[in-house]
């Protein structure tokens, strides 16, 4: 038994990576049909596409030379021990690919809006997604050469944040050791103020015949928007916090608690995000740029979305209220117990709530991905909680159904 369920997992770990490299081969060579395109050439992928196949490559890659370093260490015995401890903490500086990711995407389809054939987001926004893309990738370089090459370590600091790595050479390669130092800050730097400026682009875009023509921001760009705060805020109130202990020595135990116990309820947006994308793509596929998902189904974004700023919050307020941090239980709900009962009774009212609003949301989402047709893809809808109020901002894109 033991030995086929080893087999299981190679053959399972082989069609996911053929899978992979389908996908991106395919997307690469990807032509349209004989006259649907109007170009005479067909361009490469966008910098958004580009940027995430490469987050997409690395981060495969360096997973698969942990699983390698594991199967050599099952058949033979005998550890890679420095390699493997590499590899696992390469996998550290992965964890914003996703993210990353799904942001890019989304600022790609807000200037899609624009322009469904030439729209692009503003060229400096393009130079950011490289930016972000390859800080990720020289840090991701650097925990692998550090321990391999220059015989130091790289790893993630004490309580640190995700995608940080702490640099140490000893001996002839000290002082190289500063200069690594030096370069793990501008590399988060990098990543954060790319990221920043990407969100900001989707902001200022602007339609090529003026602003008068400029779309009102989608749902589902604004609940990425809401979500990619969120996950970054977090990470980056950690990182700062760690950066204060390096250089002054004094901690705040309150603050830095606070943010390593919300890591749990960030765990969702990635995933949230990237749901809410692919639901948009879905609305825009069969309507030829023109529509948007059923109006339950954005409402259903807003409740998830919802759901998690309001952990969120929960999280960073009661905190600084009480003076100690809160505990989080296994699916990132806050567990808050006051002596009072009747803010006892508050608390897993809001925990239920928030659950209801998260997982009925995401419910709703998957349901308009399965039932929509070219007819309800209108943004219309909603729940009657809710309102048809709520439903897609009318703008360029209903100018089609408006001459009709």
């Amino acid at each position: 038994m033991s030995g086929c369920f080893t087999a299981l997992k190679y053959i399972i770990i082989i069609f996911l990576y053929v899978g992979v490299v389908a996908i991106i081969y395919g997307a690469c060579t990807f032509k349209p049909p004989p006259g649907t395109w109007p170009g005479k050439t067909i361009p490469p992928p966008a910098p958004a596409v580009a940027c995430t196949f490469i987050l997409s490559g690395t981060f495969f890659v360096i997973y698969a030379l942990v699983q390698a370093s594991r199967t050599w260490t099952q058949f033979t015995g005998s550890k890679f021990t420095n390699f493997e401890n590499a590899m696992m903490n390469s996998t550290a500086a992965m964890n914003f690919a996703p993210m990353l990711s799904v942001l890019f995407i989304g600022a790609r389809m807000r200037a899609l809006q624009m322009d469904p054939v030439h729209g692009h987001p503003q060229r400096w926004a393009q130079n950011c997604f490289y930016m972000c893309t390859y800080a990720t990738i020289t840090q991701v370089l650097l925990a692998i050469a550090v321990p391999l090459v220059l015989g130091g370590t790289a790893k993630v600091p004490e309580g640190g944040a995700e995608g940080d790595m702490h640099y140490e050479v000893t001996g002839s390669g000290a002082a190289l050791g500063g200069v690594l130092a030096v370069g793990r800050y501008l590399i988060m730097f990098c990543i954060y103020i790319g990221f920043t400026c990407v969100i900001y682009s989707v902001f200022t875009i602007q339609h090529p015949k003026g602003e008068q023509y400029t779309p009102p921001i989608s749902v589902t760009m604004q609940c990425v928007i809401n979500l990619t705060f969120q996950f970054f805020f977090i990470y980056l109130m950690i990182w700062i916090c760690i950066t204060i202990k390096e250089f002054t020595g004094q901690e705040w135990p309150l603050l830095t608690n606070t943010m390593e116990n919300l890591r749990a309820t960030v765990a969702f947006c990635p995933m949230l995000a990237i749901l809410f994308v692919g639901t948009r793509m879905r609305a825009l596929f069969l309507t030829d740029q023109k529509g948007a998902p059923q109006g339950y189904a954005q409402d259903g974004m807003y409740m998830a979305t919802w759901a998690v700023l309001i952990q969120f919050l929960v999280g960073l307020v009661i905190p600084l209220a009480t003076g100690s941090p809160l505990q989080y239980d296994e699916d990132g709900t806050p567990k808050y117990e006051p002596s009072n009962p009747i803010l006892l009774y508050c608390m897993l009212a809001l925990k239920w709530i928030t659950f209801i609003f998260l997982y009925g949301g995401t419910i709703a989402v998957i349901t308009g991905v399965y039932t929509m047709t070219p007819e309800n893809a209108n943004g219309r809808g909603s729940v009657p909680l809710v309102g048809d109020h709520i439903g897609e901002p009318v703008g360029v894109n209903d100018a089609a159904d408006a001459a009709r």
